[in-house]
């Protein structure tokens, strides 16, 4: 008897012990798991699970071994295993569960870390083919309020200091572009030249031009009322735009050393493919806006450009809608038309252009 007593309180003894180192191995492993996810190591949380993992792997195929084993020879483990084997079945496969949302958490992370070195290197390029400029990143978690009021305030102090702000929005295809004019330094500076010195072609009667051929090709193909319903349409209240639309977060202030804002355009190239006018017209059409509406280009990605205009126009809106479809006919886009255009006109300080 005495000898079951003492055989009974050392096992007791040994359990606790036992139990307690348990306890202290996975409060350890809790705290480190708390610390990694606190850090955003989802790998190092992987890493953790997985050994996890194979230990009460290990221990769920000894159960399963134990209970076969107890149908063939012995029964009289077979319903103690089969409680224990739902309880390590059912921790492992939580474990299985954790170790696949970690998983998912620490490719996300690789993702972003990726994208992130990419737009580093994106902007790194645009820094560097603009380094005659003096340049500024925007922040990407800035609000499109606080960029406009970015490019506010720089506008007001380049009137006073000799450049004209522009944002840039910075992807491949603009690097691209950019690179294929600035990195060839005579063709470049020609190109300048010839651009600020030629004389500019009648913006006017371009845009009356460009709508009239448009008009042509609506009418020859669905007749004047396809042109009436359509084109012209009725007024679908549209929001007024005072905001720049950017499509990604690689954003450059660019300070462009210009006496005329509309300058910009012969040290940022722009334009020249899909029917997107060509620099020199771009240059014309900005420098006629400036002068009747004192609207300046303010942001410029791939494919789009957008004017900032400080009072909206209040007064023959229809001829500016116009004006705008000539000059880029993609704007009637997502069932916009002329009369909710002439509309919005009146109330926007932003006017979008994109090109297809």
């Amino acid at each position: 008897m005495e000898l079951s007593i003492a055989i009974a309180i050392i096992v007791m003894v040994v359990f606790v012990y036992l139990y307690q180192k348990k306890k202290r191995k996975e409060q350890q492993m809790g705290n480190e798991l708390e610390n990694l996810i606190d850090a955003g190591d989802w790998q190092g949380v992987c890493r953790i699970l997985m050994k996890q993992l194979i230990l009460w792997g290990a221990a769920l195929l000894v159960i399963i071994l134990v209970l076969g084993w107890s149908f063939f020879y012995d029964d009289k483990f077979r319903y103690s295993s089969l409680v224990v084997l739902a309880f390590v079945a059912w921790r492992f496969i939580s474990l299985v569960r954790l170790y696949y949302l970690s998983r998912q958490n620490a490719k996300v992370l690789q993702i972003i870390d990726e994208n992130t070195a990419f737009n580093e290197e994106l902007i790194a390029n645009a820094e560097a083919l603009l380094k005659n400029y003096n340049t500024c990143r925007i922040s990407a978690d800035a609000t499109p309020q606080s960029i406009m009021q970015t490019w506010l305030d720089a506008y007001e102090r380049g009137k006073l200091e000799g450049f004209h702000p522009v944002l840039l929005e910075i992807d491949e295809n603009l690097i691209d572009s950019l690179a294929e004019v600035i990195n060839d330094f005579d063709s470049f500076g020609q190109r300048q030249n010839m651009l600020l010195n030629d004389s500019l072609i009648d913006a006017k009667e371009f845009l009356r031009l460009e709508l009239e051929d448009l008009k042509e090709s609506y009418v020859s193909d669905g007749g004047l009322e396809e042109w009436e319903e359509n084109v012209v349409g009725l007024d679908l209240q549209f929001e007024a735009l005072h905001d720049f639309n950017f499509n990604c977060e690689n954003i450059l202030l660019v300070e462009v050393p210009v006496q005329q804002p509309w300058q910009i355009f012969a040290y940022i190239p722009f334009g020249g493919w899909n029917g997107c006018p060509e620099d020199a017209e771009h240059m014309a059409v900005a420098k006629y806006w400036h002068e009747k509406y004192d609207a300046v280009v303010a942001h410029i990605s791939s494919c789009t450009l957008e004017y900032y205009v400080p009072q909206p126009v209040s007064v023959d809106t229809m001829s500016l809608a116009e004006e705008q479809m000539g000059y880029c006919p993609d704007i009637l886009q997502n069932d916009i038309n002329l009369t909710t255009l002439a509309r919005m006109n009146q109330a926007s300080n932003v006017w979008s252009f994109w090109w297809d």
